[in-house]
């Protein structure tokens, strides 16, 4: 990897009032969101409550189905927050809750794109749906603008992005085959979960192929163990984001060091898509526990700039 230079004037704690906030950001992803949490640790200290925002902003719309009684009531949060936004690219926000307030002074310190927000809000709505995506198609779209927004977001902190760093774009690039994959894995690392919220992120048209019913995804919960179908599905998914990873992995010696933390999401997807593979594809045998990024690995890669 080439270098790059970074944000460094940036010090949240020289915002007045705001070093709580940010505090609060960083310790709301440490708890619910780890990979996050642990990525941005290898990002240099003066950034890093940047990333925390976005993040805790990530969290806090991902967490929205398991805190309302009704889809409705989710949507009305989800317009709270488009509000939220649009205030604070206005200058129209004074206060508001812990995540407003860090957002809204890291977007005035990096000018972070409005409309990244607004496509990571408009994604967050079919969290509140029970019907599956489409298609692989539509899966993919969700992942670009849940993941593949908070990729670019972090890019933009980091001073990473393609009008930044040398290779014309290959920094935007690499980041998102790496959120491709990292939600590819994601959504098979956590369907056990959501199956057991009665949420399915797995394609319609791949259901319909395998001749996978909705009870099908649904019912392992009680065996723990994947059907035929669902196991042929893990794979095109797993096939899928091993070539994301090919991919980002082509256009590394074009990616500046800078961006690293956005890139260490491919040691996690790696990491489970080794799991998935010993499981032969059983996602329920494979994810039955929370799957622990390797954080030692993760360490090596950040300190040598090498992935």
């Amino acid at each position: 990897m080439t270098t790059s230079s970074l944000h460094t004037e940036y010090d949240p704690a020289n915002e007045p009032g705001i070093a709580a906030a940010f505090a609060a950001c960083g310790d709301m992803v440490r708890r619910g969101d780890r990979d996050r949490y642990l990525c941005a640790l290898f990002a240099p200290a003066e950034v890093r409550a940047g990333l925390f925002a976005i993040a805790a902003l990530n969290l806090e719309l991902a967490r929205l189905p398991d805190k309302v009684s009704e889809p409705l009531l989710g949507q009305i949060r989800l317009q709270w927050w488009r509000l939220s936004i649009d205030g604070i690219y206005d200058g129209e926000i004074e206060s508001g809750d812990d995540i407003s307030r860090a957002l809204a002074a890291t977007i005035s310190r990096f000018g972070l794109s409005r409309d990244v927000f607004e496509r990571l809000i408009d994604a967050r709505a079919f969290d509140l749906l029970t019907d599956p995506p489409e298609d692989m198609a539509a899966t993919e779209t969700y992942i670009d603008n849940t993941a593949g927004a908070v990729a670019t977001l972090w890019l933009e902190v980091l001073g990473g992005t393609g009008k930044s760093a040398s290779g014309d774009g290959a920094c935007a690039q690499a980041s998102h085959h790496v959120a491709r994959a990292y939600g590819l894995s994601g959504l098979l690392r956590a369907l056990p979960y959501h199956a057991q919220k009665g949420r399915i992120y797995l394609p319609a048209s791949l259901m319909k192929q395998y001749q996978l019913r909705r009870e099908d995804v649904l019912s392992p919960i009680s065996a723990g163990t994947s059907g035929a179908g669902l196991i042929e599905i893990a794979r095109e998914f797993a096939a899928q984001a091993v070539s994301e990873l090919a991919a980002a992995r082509a256009l590394m010696p074009s990616v500046p060091k800078a961006a690293m933390p956005v890139l260490l999401p491919m040691i996690i997807a790696e990491s489970a898509l080794k799991c998935l593979e010993k499981a032969r594809y059983d996602v329920f045998t494979a994810f039955s526990r929370p799957h622990r990024a390797p954080i030692l690995k993760m360490a090596l890669k950040s300190f040598t700039g090498r992935l």
